[in-house]
């Protein structure tokens, strides 16, 4: 018989129920298949209504800035820097005819927390914040922007205390977008600075902002609010034990399936784990790879995953052992590496889902006590 993808599954899980330190899975519905969160902080994330809002300890991230259903979103351990996030009139400063305005208008975040800019005719307008950045270091400054009408370029930059390094010009609507520049700083510097500066053309007029973020590493993370000190998130870590002995999955066998938006970049890696508990009989992700260790030994299948311009593959992908070898199968095709090998089937008693080392969105987690056909690995990841 053809798959029947929910109905044959031994574990759905598509985010929509949660409590603090919980997500529930819809089959089963014992509660063996809900995955346990760790977060010792707060985090954001985009509600129903499209607001950014603040979750409690421990509480899942059931995100809708990806469309009308909600992600499971993952974040990372991360850190902002950037002081009164929501308030340019504060630790920010202001230089070459810009002023502000502060609660001018409705922000992400649903209340009147957003400030108005107002840009003088030279290309050097902006406001800007003083902050110790370590030298020759990647950072990314974010931060929402918009305008109440037509459209305004502006840019984002970093100053070395000598020099500036900027952004091309970004464009401003009368929608809310969040806009990332990602930069290195100088080998050394003093009063270091941020800025939200004027377009290359020096063109005045007013920008609406809210929600600066400057952290360490190459893209912008889920959102966190500061005032007057530095706040970190600590990262989302989902965790799910007694795979085998509650039939989650089969003894030596198996497949797992996941759908969702994931960071490939290098660097970034660990977005699931099936293991033992430890390092030496597992199935992962490792960038776009998937590496099976039996044994402590290690097998690949490379070049599983593809980044967009955005570093992040929209993923349908399906992994399933044998008690011989692993297959990856991606948007409806197995992967060119082909498969290999992994014998350590009944050592997968424990998953782990996690924002370790990047952010990502999920969609759809399925388990299946079975190593599903080609044709059926077909079915499944089709999108």
């Amino acid at each position: 018989m053809p798959l029947d993808k929910y109905v044959d599954a031994s574990l759905v899980l598509v985010p929509s129920g949660r409590k603090a330190g919980k997500a529930y899975s819809q089959i089963p519905t014992d509660g063996d298949g809900d995955l346990s969160l760790s977060r010792a902080s707060i985090k954001t994330e985009v509600d129903t209504n499209g607001n950014v809002v603040s979750l409690a300890d421990n509480v899942p991230g059931l995100d809708f800035s990806l469309g009308a259903c909600p992600y499971l979103s993952l974040d990372p351990l991360s850190t902002n820097i950037c002081l009164y996030s929501e308030d340019f009139s504060t630790t920010w400063a202001t230089a070459a005819g810009a002023s502000v305005a502060t609660d001018t208008t409705v922000s992400p975040g649903g209340s009147d927390t957003a400030d108005t800019i107002t840009l003088d005719g030279a290309v050097t307008s902006r406001v800007e914040q003083s902050i110790t950045m370590s030298t020759s270091t990647v950072y990314t400054l974010s931060v929402w922007a918009k305008v109440a009408s037509g459209t305004k370029d502006f840019r984002l930059a970093y100053n070395d205390g000598t020099s500036t390094t900027a952004s091309s010009d970004l464009t401003a609507t009368t929608d809310w977008q969040r806009f990332e520049f990602t930069f290195t700083t100088s080998a050394s510097h003093i009063n270091e600075e941020i800025r939200i500066t004027n377009n290359t053309g020096a063109d005045p007029g007013d920008l609406i902002v809210w929600g600066a973020q400057l952290e360490l590493g190459d893209y912008a993370t889920g959102y966190i609010p500061t005032t007057s000190a530095a706040v970190t998130r600590q990262p989302d870590v989902f965790s799910l034990t007694d795979l085998i002995t509650n039939g989650l999955l089969g003894a030596t066998v198996g497949t797992m399936y996941i759908k969702g938006k994931i960071n490939v970049e290098t660097g970034n890696g660990n977005l699931f784990i099936l293991s033992d508990g430890t390092a030496n009989n597992r199935i992962r992700i490792t960038k776009n790879q998937i590496q099976c260790t039996t044994s402590g030994s290690n097998a690949v299948i490379n070049n599983v995953f593809t980044a967009d311009a955005d570093g992040y593959d929209d993923a349908n992908f399906a992994v399933r052992w044998n008690g011989t070898n692993a297959k990856v199968y991606l948007d409806g095709t197995a992967a060119a590496a082909g498969t290999a090998a992994f014998t350590a089937g009944a050592a997968l008693t424990e998953f782990e889902l996690n924002g370790k080392n990047d952010t990502s969105w999920i969609k759809e987690v399925l388990f299946y006590t079975t190593a599903l056909s080609d044709a059926d690995m077909i079915t499944l990841t089709t999108p």
